[in-house]
């Protein structure tokens, strides 16, 4: 399940300057009656004057729920059909070689005890045995760095379209938050509906649609394909002709449009 990275922004405070209080000398003190009143140095004349306070920006706070948009988004859906096709085709490999031992194992039960076609027999059900170990070690290291790649490309995708959404509506801010109800039947949704943040986010300050209608209309727009299990989903309903968009798929006015052969995904 896709998890995204946290990350933590640091900000530094500079030391904007220093006026130190200048009294008289230690000569001046003694020629001087104490009065009790010390005279204060004005700064030099071209000192600039401190900048006056910046008026805090009104804060809005928008929400998104990360996992509706990746089952709604068809690169996703597309990237989890092509790894699932080729997890099915290294399978069947697998099974053919185990199908091979099997066959081999019961000749080497028909030889007679030690002869020369047994150790034959018996060389190749060790060969077919190390083919498969192999097989199986690599094609699980291979599957566990795409679907890594994949998530961390998706997921820059959804980041990058979720902060030019918010910047457009004018947003300070955007958090993860899921309505999905915990049921009894599914453990896990209760886990994951007690380790919420957050309980309620007013929908009229939800993006999740927004992000999930960009994101396609970008992907359709560079030429990706279509899901086969699923249409692929047009927010308005209408089908927009080649290089057309209908009003209601306007992309939104950070980013750019798409260019020819290529996607073109905000980037953080």
């Amino acid at each position: 399940m896709f998890r995204p990275t946290r990350l933590t922004l640091v900000l530094g405070l500079s030391l904007l300057g220093l006026f130190e209080l200048v009294g008289p000398s230690y000569g001046q003190q003694g020629q001087q009656k104490d009065t009790g009143v010390r005279p204060v140095s004005t700064p030099p004349a071209s000192s600039p004057a401190p900048a006056a306070p910046v008026a805090a920006k009104p804060i809005l706070i928008g929400s998104i729920d990360v996992d509706k948009v990746l089952m709604e988004y068809d690169k996703f859906k597309v990237a989890n059909e092509t790894i699932r096709a080729e997890s099915l085709e290294r399978y069947k490999q697998l099974m053919d070689l185990a199908n091979q031992g099997k066959q081999e194992q019961e000749k080497f039960q028909r030889f007679a005890a030690g002869s020369a076609d047994q150790r034959k027999s018996e060389d190749r059900i060790t060969q077919l045995k190390a083919q498969i170990e192999a097989l199986r070690v690599n094609s699980e290291r291979e599957f566990t760095q795409k679907e890594a790649e994949t998530m961390a490309n998706i997921y820059n995708e959804i980041a990058g379209m979720t902060k030019n959404v918010a910047k457009n509506r004018g947003m300070t801010f955007v958090v993860k938050y899921s309505d999905t109800p915990a049921t009894g039947s599914e453990p896990n949704s209760v886990v994951a509906a007690m380790s919420r943040t957050m309980l309620y986010a007013d929908p009229s300050v939800d993006i999740t649609g927004d992000v999930i209608k960009y994101l396609n209309w970008y992907y359709k727009q560079s030429g990706g394909p279509a899901p086969k299990n699923n249409a692929p989903m047009n927010p308005a309903g209408i089908a927009p002709a080649a290089g057309q968009v209908p009003p209601a798929q306007q992309a939104p006015a950070q980013p750019t449009a798409p260019t020819a052969g290529r996607p073109v995904v905000p980037r953080n």
